[in-house]
């Protein structure tokens, strides 16, 4: 096996195992996390929750049904996001932002965007989302640490959080139950 391939195994185990030790800490069911076709987690129907790893971390995110619509997470590392995929990641309007210095995380807000992003797919798939979305169908903004989605119509709005530390972003995303706010 490739060592590639076997790191990433190693990240999607290591994901399971916390995903199983959260699901264990909210009195949920712990048996075996499939993958859908999708490739998102197959989570427990009455829990809501999101898995996000790199080769040395991972966190994950877990709720009730009962307690929270969707749950998205997030890990990136503190690091600038190249700028040759600018264009594939972000919208017109946040480069436009970034560019003239709108921004409120400094060199690190194009990453930020995109772990922002990444959050609302996986908060999208878990609150039961069905449509195939890109990276231009949601701009973000952010006020400190409130992430503010704008997503393209029939897409809906949700909530956000980020955090911005020396090695590691972290950005969460959730809703209310039925995306009540």
């Amino acid at each position: 096996m490739p060592r590639s391939d076997l790191l990433r195994k190693r990240q999607f185990i290591a994901g399971r195992l916390c995903a199983r030790a959260a699901l264990r800490e909210i009195g949920a069911e712990a048996g075996p996390l499939l993958v859908r076709p999708d490739g998102s987690p197959d989570w427990p129907a009455d829990v809501r929750g999101s898995i996000s790893h790199k080769p040395r971390l991972c966190i994950v995110a877990v709720g009730s049904a009962a307690a929270v619509g969707g749950l998205g997470i997030d890990l990136e590392p503190a690091q600038e996001l190249p700028q040759a995929v600018w264009r594939s990641v972000l919208t017109d309007g946040e480069q436009a932002r970034i560019s003239i210095g709108r921004i409120h995380h400094g060199r690190l807000e194009p990453r930020l965007i995109f772990s922002a992003k990444e959050s609302y797919y996986k908060w999208y798939r878990s609150a039961g989302g069905l449509h195939d979305i890109g990276f231009h169908d949601v701009e973000v903004d952010f006020r400190g640490s409130e992430i503010r989605y704008h997503p393209r119509e029939p897409l809906p709005t949700t909530f956000g959080r980020c955090v911005v530390g020396g090695k590691w972003l972290i950005t969460i995303t959730w809703s209310n139950p039925l995306n009540e706010s």
